[in-house]
């Protein structure tokens, strides 16, 4: 086996081991392309496991990701060869599609945000957090695919920001446990909630309210999203259609659950993500 294909099998075995949703969304790929996309996936997970340490060090954090930055600086440069696998498997993938840099910087820019900014006043500021930590990775998912036309990135825009939408409300106590809420302020006020609830799991009308208004707009994002849909040729279709339905499908247990984000699993059981690829291969 070469260097590249163990790096690239690093990848693999990283992403198989976090990701629920992203390995649903990748299940039906050709096996030449699914193994670019393992490669900037682990990208993403290795940037968000600096930023979400739970070393209270923040300038520890910080040199960590600005460290990662030059890593990538140097994957643009021809005759640099890394020892770090996932590095290899992302220079390989990106001088191979020719994926710029940007889309990278913006996802270390996010989780730089973290260490900086715990509370969003309103959706607007969370929307612009979400165009670095979510939105990238359907750039760079298009750009394997293709396309880099900005339709195409605004329609998977809704998608990835509906994604991360759905990610905030599932992991709602795990994110104020690293000292974060991305629910808006102004959301809260409204729907007369405080900070205190989600310390305690205090599942009152009141909230459950406000994580259905959280759930409806995740929703219609989605809807957004899927106009996206007949842009994309077959070969990559089902695979962006599994990428929004395993979110549509985790939003409708949630409402199935009573939006009780504290006590009951919102996560995708196998079942439920069989369902998702049956009903998406049907759909075709």
């Amino acid at each position: 086996m070469s260097n590249i294909q163990e790096s690239y099998l690093h990848c693999e075995n990283l992403v198989k081991s976090h990701y629920e949703n992203f390995s649903i969304g990748s299940l039906l790929l050709p096996k030449d392309i699914k193994k670019h996309l393992y490669a900037i996936y682990s990208f993403c997970r290795n940037t968000d496991d600096i930023g979400d340490s739970f070393s209270n060090n923040k300038i520890e954090k910080l040199n960590n990701l600005e460290s990662l930055k030059l890593e990538l600086y140097k994957c643009y440069n021809s005759n640099y060869s890394s020892t770090n696998p996932y590095m290899i498997a992302l220079q390989n993938t990106i001088n191979e599609f020719s994926i710029p840099i940007e889309p990278f910087l913006k996802l270390i820019e996010s989780n730089k945000i973290d260490q900086n900014k715990f509370r969003y006043k309103n959706f607007k500021e969370l929307e612009h957090y979400c165009s670095n930590s979510a939105n990238p990775v359907g750039h760079l998912v298009l750009k394997v695919f293709g396309y880099g036309d900005d339709l195409r990135k605004k329609l998977s825009d809704y998608t990835c920001t509906a994604l991360q939408l759905t990610n905030f409300i599932q992991d709602i106590q795990t994110d104020y446990n690293l000292g974060r809420i991305y629910i808006p302020n102004d959301d809260m006020k409204n729907f007369n909630c405080t900070e205190e609830d989600i310390a305690n799991a205090n599942m009152t009308s009141d909230f459950i309210r406000l994580i259905e208004f959280q759930t409806k707009r995740a929703y219609e994002l989605f809807q957004k999203g899927q106009n996206l849909f007949p842009l994309v040729t077959k070969k990559f279709r089902t695979d962006i259609k599994l990428f929004s339905l395993g979110g549509i499908k985790t939003l409708d247990k949630i409402k199935s659950q009573g939006y009780d984000v504290f006590n009951k699993p919102s996560r995708l059981t196998k079942l439920n993500k069989i369902e998702i690829i049956i009903k998406t291969i049907i759909s075709k």
